[in-house]
């Protein structure tokens, strides 16, 4: 994500007109050393091997060597398919100026946001609350007792380095006051959390209010929430989903029809290699940030296949399908997981290069008739709305086609065809790299998506997929009913967090259900049992089982994100497994749970989707899963 200009954010009230001093520059040049990160398991880190900036890996015992020197600490968090983050590197991680001043005066820390989600989240917190918006690259200076000082997203380099001279001015003048100030204001944004909650509500009024919430965001003309950048927002379709099963309503299923429709016709899906892009930089759907998340297309997969019985849509079902079987070729590795990512940039780190056609590659590839159908059917004519050319939509439907070219609906199809093969088999000689860590809750998004689209299509190689995802993560990733969180080159480099445990064991309890297997249902409590032991106390939930920054972040409920809640996801499961074995002590936790949530998801329903779904609607999430 980026920005326009560096706006300073100040941590705490009253400091505001001190921060301004942070506009005054202070120069302070250094030679420095290469990080030694080329081996490590992410390839994003991987990546920051040359950076002159002296990175090191996240690590609690970080906060002693910070305290001991009197550094700040400097966390940069991003991931390999992030476009801003290859740019944030490229300009001011192997600019040598800015480089020696963060070696100088802080401890970097590199992190991929996707090995340390926990971690993340706090520092994402902490920038929204101070800048108003967040996203990666996500840079936090920290002090040395761990508490966030100053945060931001991408800024150009010579903002960048602006703000670093004058952070390091005004830390060698007032250490102890910034920290004074840091500690206070770490408490104050903890605490929040009390005043937002409110008067938990009955199920049918937190419905409403849900309801309410979302239609105050739905774009009603070109389906979504918001009106700039469109995500997917899947978690609050799926309730949205869960409200048309059980009360059909015109409205409703009217916008389900055009965010769906939208979602599968334009920019946001890839139409010649299939799957989703993360996100469109537009509200009209039209302009992807082109990166490919296992954790969107495994969602989207699911809502796809849902959507097709609900709402009665046939077309849907292919959509699941067809993203299935791009998963299948493009994102499956041997092993049988499924991979993180794929690039924004390709080899030659043009953003989109991989997905894009220049009139003069349409021109060299099609012949005139192919041209035109391109055209009429992808939208592909005049000036390319991207500096590397077209990108392929489906803008007209095909009697619109037909119309315009006279032709039958026979040749129409193998005119496109034949467009589609010359095109697919241009692109297979492009390169685009891939981040293939193999992600423990990402995969058990997918499990679940996958017994989704099973049930849904009856077919045999849908189900064969569900099972190879179900053996690997029982094979690779679970030890003792202990669960990792990452598998690469064969090595377990890190624990699970919440949401691993979370959403593997609604995977596998999907799996064990739809297959009737006792056996996995006994390894999907033991993984629940694990997951209340070390993630659940007194104060609510906490993200990681690992202590990470200052104030450890205790919540009664977590939002959903671009992945679903993992609270929400682990109580439903709880839930699931206490009514199949009549397990009381569970059934007590899992109530406990909800009525200390209902407040705080009252408070904010739309942003707390999966948790309405549970409040509000009980009994029908349980009814999505057969026995």
């Amino acid at each position: 994500m980026g920005s326009d200009s560096l706006q300073v954010v100040v941590i705490a009230r009253g400091w505001r007109q001190w921060m301004l001093v942070l506009l005054l520059a202070l120069p302070c040049p250094l030679a420095v050393a290469s990080s030694p990160l080329a081996d490590h398991p992410s390839p994003y880190i991987a990546l920051h091997a040359d950076d002159p900036v002296q990175w090191r890996t996240w690590h609690p015992d970080l906060l002693r060597e910070a305290q001991r020197d009197g550094r700040l600490l400097f966390i940069s968090s991003g991931y390999f398919a992030c476009h801003w983050c290859h740019v944030m590197q490229r300009e001011s991680f192997r600019n040598p100026d800015i480089a020696a001043l963060l070696n100088r005066f802080t401890v970097p820390v590199k992190v991929d946001r996707e090995l340390q989600p926990a971690l993340d989240a706090q520092l994402i917190e902490f920038v929204r609350e101070t800048r108003g918006h967040a996203g990666w690259p996500l840079n936090v200076f920290l002090t040395p007792e761990g508490f966030p000082l100053l945060g931001l997203v991408y800024a150009p380099p010579g903002d960048f380095l602006v703000l670093v001279q004058n952070l390091q001015r005004a830390w060698s003048a007032e250490s102890a006051e910034l920290s004074r100030l840091a500690r206070a204001a770490a408490q104050e944004l903890h605490g929040q959390d009390e005043g937002r909650k409110a008067r938990p509500l009955r199920g049918t009024d937190l419905l409403a209010a849900f309801e309410a919430a979302l239609w105050a965001k739905a774009d009603d003309f070109e389906g979504g929430f918001g009106d700039q950048a469109k995500f997917p927002h899947v978690p609050q379709l799926q309730v949205l989903l869960d409200l048309e099963a059980a009360q059909p309503d015109a409205r409703r299923a009217a916008f389900l029809r055009l965010t769906l429709g939208q979602m599968a016709r334009l920019g946001l899906r890839d139409h010649l290699g299939g799957g989703f892009f993360r996100y469109t930089t537009d509200p009209g759907w039209r302009e992807p940030h082109f990166e490919k998340m296992l954790y969107d297309n495994a969602q989207l997969l699911g809502l796809y296949a849902r959507a097709a019985a609900v709402l009665g849509e046939t077309e849907w079902l292919e959509v699941a399908e067809d993203t299935f079987d791009f998963l299948y070729s493009m994102m499956r590795a041997d092993n049988g997981g499924y991979v993180s990512s794929l690039s924004a940039l390709d080899d030659e780190a043009v953003e989109g290069g991989y997905y894009l056609w220049s009139n003069a590659e349409l021109e060299r590839l099609l012949d005139a008739e192919e041209r035109r159908l391109a055209a009429l059917w992808y939208g592909m004519q005049g000036n390319a709305p991207f500096a590397a050319g077209h990108l392929p939509l489906r803008l007209a439907q095909a009697a619109e086609v037909q119309a315009a070219t006279g032709m039958s609906g026979e040749v129409l199809r193998a005119g496109v065809g034949r467009v589609e093969g010359k095109l697919l088999e241009a692109r297979r000689a492009r390169v685009l790299p891939r981040d293939d860590k193999q992600l423990a809750s990402w995969n058990g998004l997918l499990l679940q998506s996958l017994v989704a689209l099973a049930r849904a299509s009856g077919k045999a190689s849908h189900q064969q997929a569900a099972r190879e995802l179900r053996d690997f993560l029982l094979r690779e990733l679970v030890e003792d009913d202990v669960l990792y969180r990452v598998r690469r080159e064969g090595s377990h480099a890190l624990p699970g967090d919440l949401e691993d445990y979370a959403q593997v064991a609604r995977g596998l309890l999907d799996w064990a259900q739809y297959a009737g297997s006792e056996e996995d249902r006994a390894r999907v409590h033991a993984l629940v049992r694990r997951a209340w032991q070390d993630f659940h106390g007194d104060g609510g939930w906490r993200l990681s089982a690992e202590e990470l920054i200052a104030l450890p972040v205790w919540r009664p409920a977590v939002e959903d994100g671009a992945l679903p809640s993992p609270v929400a996801s682990l109580v439903a499961v709880s839930r699931r497994l206490a009514a199949y074995g009549q397990d009381d002590r569970l059934s007590v936790r899992v109530r406990e749970a909800l009525s200390r949530a209902a407040p705080y998801v009252a408070g904010a329903p739309f942003d707390h989707a999966s948790h309405v779904s549970l409040l509000g609607l009980p009994g029908l999430a349980e009814d999505r899963y057969p026995r």
